[in-house]
């Protein structure tokens, strides 16, 4: 008798095996996922829409400071005085660039947050109409 010991039993799925299934679950869980969200897409891509635009509106007030600093600066530098309208004028955009932005990025927290409560709702409504079925026995 050699040293080595013979197993009876099968080999074991190979990697290759056990990835092809790991993604082939994946991909139901994938399916799975979509198709429950499906009711909600809508919303949730407008909440990303709208967050998107917050977020570039959030680059409006640091352009308005630089180019009120800049008309400082100018005025600095000849020595003459302040052009009020133009500083004015950035001021306003700043503080409509921030408020702007502050009701976007609020309007799209309400929109996603509705879509969560109406996924919520949706799948207990789900877990109610499956566990009505379940024998209690």
């Amino acid at each position: 008798m050699s040293g080595e010991s013979q197993s009876t039993t099968a080999p074991a799925e190979g990697p290759s095996d056990e990835a092809a299934h790991l993604k082939t679950e994946q991909q139901g869980d994938a399916r799975a996922l979509k198709a429950l969200m499906r009711p909600v897409a809508p919303q949730l891509a407008i909440g990303r829409l709208l967050a998107a635009v917050s977020g570039i509106l959030a680059v409006v007030p640091y352009i308005a400071l630089v180019n009120i600093g800049q008309l400082l600066l100018d005025a600095a530098d000849s020595g003459s005085g302040v052009d009020r309208a133009g500083v004015s004028r950035w001021l306003g955009v700043l503080m409509a660039a921030f408020t702007l932005r502050l009701f976007t990025y609020f309007v799209a927290l309400l929109i996603t947050h509705f879509a969560d409560i109406t996924l919520g709702h949706l799948i207990r409504k789900r877990m109610v109409g499956r566990f009505s079925r379940v024998p209690l026995v």
